[in-house]
C-alpha cells in the first residue's frame, strides 16, 4: 500500500492534484481508506500507482478530467486484465522497453512498445491526412516509460 504522500512523490505531482483525481473518480484509494472519515489517510495499491503515473503523463497534454477518468477506467476495467498489456507496462516500468500510449479521438487507447517510427506514422499522422476529417484530426501521443519507471511495484 502507498500513502497519498508516497503517490505524490512517485508521480511528481502535488497533493491537491492527487486529491482532485480521487474526488473526481480518476484514482481510487483502497476501499478501507476511501471516504473513511477524519484521521484516516487514503492509501493506494500498486495498480493505482501505475494509473497515477499514466494519468500524470497524459495530463501534461491538458486533457480535461473527464478524459482522464475515461482513461483510468479503461486501464482498470480492460487493459489491466490483458496479459500482453501488463507485460508491456512491466517492461517499461523496469526501463527495458519504450512504451507509448496513443489516445485516439474517440478515447480508444493504443499501447505501442518499442515502435518503429513508421508504425507511429501509420497509426497517427497517416489516418489524419487520408480522412481529412475534424473527427480524426487530433491524437495524443505520450511516452510512458519515464513515468512508469517511477512505479515501485510490477503489475500482477
Amino acid at each position: 500500500m502507498y500513502s497519498l504522500s508516497e503517490v505524490e512523490e512517485i508521480v511528481f505531482s502535488n497533493r491537491r492534484t492527487i486529491q482532485f483525481w480521487v474526488e473526481a473518480g480518476a484514482l481510487i484509494p483502497t476501499p478501507q481508506t476511501n471516504r473513511a472519515g477524519r484521521g484516516n489517510h487514503r492509501s493506494f495499491d500498486a495498480s493505482e500507482v501505475v494509473v497515477a503515473c499514466i494519468l500524470r503523463a497524459v495530463s501534461q497534454n491538458n486533457l480535461p478530467i473527464g478524459r482522464l477518468i475515461v482513461i483510468a477506467t479503461a486501464l482498470r476495467d480492460t487493459f489491466f486484465k490483458i496479459e500482453q498489456i501488463i507485460n508491456k507496462i512491466n517492461l517499461a516500468r523496469t526501463g527495458s522497453a519504450s512504451l507509448f500510449l496513443i489516445v485516439e479521438p474517440g478515447l480508444d487507447l493504443v499501447f505501442s512498445i518499442d515502435p518503429d517510427p513508421k508504425e507511429i506514422y501509420e497509426h497517427t499522422v497517416e489516418p489524419m491526412m487520408v480522412r481529412k476529417s475534424r473527427d480524426t484530426s487530433s491524437k495524443t501521443i505520450v511516452y510512458l516509460t519515464p513515468w512508469l519507471e517511477r512505479a515501485p511495484a510490477p503489475l500482477l
